[in-house]
């Protein structure tokens, strides 16, 4: 199978779920506890439950996080423990990255170079209480990580102090001269990856706190793809042109970081959650058209999440094998 047959596997779950009732699966899957965020006291607490893991106790990431909360097998895992599938019971598709090293020859130097090629590939899997003759074996504890934060940030009285924590932490991580430019009045907000900064427009001009914050974890997002950090931009490092596929792409990546850290803080209402839902709507014709935007899309938003929110300091690295 191609790597865009693979993913359409997921796609299609995911897109099903979005013309029904607008779900987002990166930020509510399936009424399960989401990550959250708590600043108290100069320390930052993120606490990361698990949703779905594999049989080896690890949660799936990304495009993954999709599944229904519990613990998953395969179906060879299962027989293989003396177990079954009881009839009728639905499998998921799981999908990962293999990256293969072919040798290739330049035409012009004549000089040989390794490639790395990479080929997206899924198992289905079942969940465990969906099985007969074996048991969970894993209970996963939430994790914990604490930091104190940098400094303490005077916060001004329209401001919410637990998303300034948040801010100011990655401005003080992001290194180079990063800047957030968010105090005038403008009727833009965008991210400028050649001079790196973010631009919003003023608190005072937003109705709501969450609409503010949406945006501004937005353009967040899109920093985090900046050279010197995640490095998602090409050539120059200057954004892919509106309305291209690398565009909608990166797009679809600061929405769903955007929304997943307005979740993880408490923050997010009806009217910015159903915002989300219509902002990645609007995309769905393009996932459609490109399952690979998805994928990618989901798995660079879990880790713009995890450098803006500092939910992988101190957290170890889990594959995808179930």
């Amino acid at each position: 199978m191609t790597n865009k047959e693979v993913a359409q596997k997921i796609v299609d779950r995911i897109v099903d779920m979005i013309d029904k009732n607008g779900a987002l699966p990166w930020v509510k899957p399936w009424n399960r506890k989401p990550t959250t965020i708590t600043i108290k006291d100069g320390v930052k607490t993120v606490t990361v439950y698990p949703g779905a893991w594999n049989r080896q106790g690890v949660p799936y990431k990304g495009a993954n996080t999709y599944l229904p909360e519990g613990e998953y097998i395969t179906f060879t895992q299962c027989k293989a423990e003396g177990g079954s599938v009881k009839k009728g019971a639905h499998g998921f598709p799981v999908i990962y990255w293999n990256f293969y090293k072919k040798e290739e020859t330049d035409p012009d130097t004549g000089e040989k170079k390794e490639t790395e090629i990479p080929l997206l590939k899924y198992y289905t899997v079942f969940r465990v209480d969906d099985c007969e003759g074996i048991e969970q074996k894993h209970h996963p504890e939430p994790q914990t990580i604490t930091v104190q934060t940098i400094r303490e940030i005077p916060v001004e009285i329209d401001l919410n102090p637990a998303a300034e924590a948040i801010v100011a932490d990655y401005a003080s991580r992001a290194g180079g001269v990063f800047e957030i430019r968010r105090r005038e009045i403008s009727q833009r907000a965008f991210y400028s990856p050649s001079e790196d900064y973010v631009q919003v427009p003023a608190r005072a001009q937003y109705d709501a706190e969450a609409e503010y914050y949406s945006t501004l974890f937005h353009e967040l997002a899109h920093s985090t793809g900046h050279k010197s950090r995640l490095n998602r931009f090409s050539g120059s490092g200057a954004a892919a042109a509106f309305g291209s596929q690398e565009y909608s792409r990166e797009e679809l990546v600061a929405e769903i970081t955007a929304a997943g850290i307005l979740n993880a803080l408490g923050m997010e209402t009806d009217g910015s959650f159903r915002n989300s839902a219509a902002y990645v709507k609007s995309w769905v014709s393009h996932i459609k058209a490109d399952p690979l935007m998805y994928v990618t899309a989901a798995s660079r938003a879990q880790a713009a999440f995890d450098m803006i929110t500092g939910a992988a300091e101190g957290a170890e690295e889990g594959g995808e094998e179930a």
